[in-house]
């Protein structure tokens, strides 16, 4: 059995009178739709079996894939976080960056990265080549 059109959910905003359109499914959408296939279908040919497994098992992959990716925005949120605080133990420390000296005096974050301050210049983790006390 195929479905020909799906109407989109609309939600309208009251302050402002403009309708938003839902563009994603989530779970409750996909069962609310596997039931209403279910229930309208015909009788003398029966939705296949087979066929709904594999839109199960195709909607539980795509959940898993949704877990697997706010699971590496969570990891990478952590990492950032982790390069900060690892950055800022060298406050007061001594960095050698392409040859000359330069002591620590902070730590700035811009768009994710995380840079030493160094007196008036910002310097990149990964142009430091060697740290002292």
């Amino acid at each position: 059995m195929s479905i020909s059109a799906l109407s989109t959910a609309t939600n309208a905003n009251s302050s402002s009178g403009q309708t938003q359109r839902k563009v994603t499914l989530n779970q409750e959408d996909f069962l609310n739709l596997l039931i209403t296939q279910l229930q309208n279908q015909d009788p003398t040919a029966p939705m296949d079996s087979t066929q709904m497994a594999s839109q199960m098992a195709q909607f539980s992959t795509l959940n898993a894939l949704n877990d697997i990716s706010t699971s590496l925005q969570n990891l990478n949120a952590s990492q950032a976080t982790l390069t900060t605080l690892q950055a800022s133990s060298l406050i007061g420390k001594t960095v050698n960056v392409n040859g000359n000296t330069l002591s620590v005096t902070g730590v700035t974050v811009e768009n994710g990265t995380t840079y030493l301050n160094c007196g008036s210049e910002k310097i990149s983790l990964s142009d430091i080549t060697a740290i002292s006390n």
